[in-house]
């Protein structure tokens, strides 16, 4: 594992109910790890799990043409899968961001990965997300339930491991 990825990676046990997220996946909720973005900046995440449609699970996704996430102070940027992004992010809280709407990213035209890269950019953009990193590998929730009209992470929405390559 990359010296650098491995010291970025600060991880904090979270025991109390308070941090913990709803809707985890572990077996064992005690032993869940969280990290700040703020510790996770230079670090590139390599998707593996998303769920591109509102209240679908995330599920595996194509990894020939990889989609990259990398924190940078206050800006989300990365590989949607042929042509690179950039877009804001602001940190809410110790396990949560929301992102901006207004993304750029370059022109390239790749047929193969057209629906892909529409997808992702709408999966990514203008949304608060929950998070937490667990075996380096970093896992996002959708923040928002319109049932009860209230933040908190309960379903799977994206799952990034980490990446040695840009």
């Amino acid at each position: 594992m990359n010296l650098l990825i491995s010291t970025l990676l600060i991880l904090v046990s979270v025991t109390d109910g308070r941090s913990s997220l709803r809707g985890a996946h572990d077996s064992d909720s005690s032993r869940r790890s969280l990290v700040t973005l703020t510790s996770l900046n230079n670090t590139i995440w390599k998707a593996t799990d998303l769920a591109y449609s509102a209240g679908t699970t995330a599920q595996p996704i194509d990894t020939t043409y990889p989609i990259t996430l990398n924190f940078n102070s206050s800006i989300l940027a990365g590989n949607n899968g042929c042509n690179n992004y950039r877009g804001g992010y602001e940190q809410l809280t110790e396990n949560s961001f929301s992102t901006s709407s207004g993304f750029a990213t370059t022109r390239k035209y790749c047929a193969a990965v057209r629906l892909q890269e529409m997808n992702y950019m709408t999966f990514i953009r203008d949304r608060i997300f929950f998070y937490d990193v667990f075996n380096e590998t970093l896992r996002l929730y959708d923040a928002y339930n319109k049932t009860n009209k209230e933040y908190n992470a309960q379903h799977l929405v994206g799952v990034f491991n980490v990446s040695d390559t840009q």
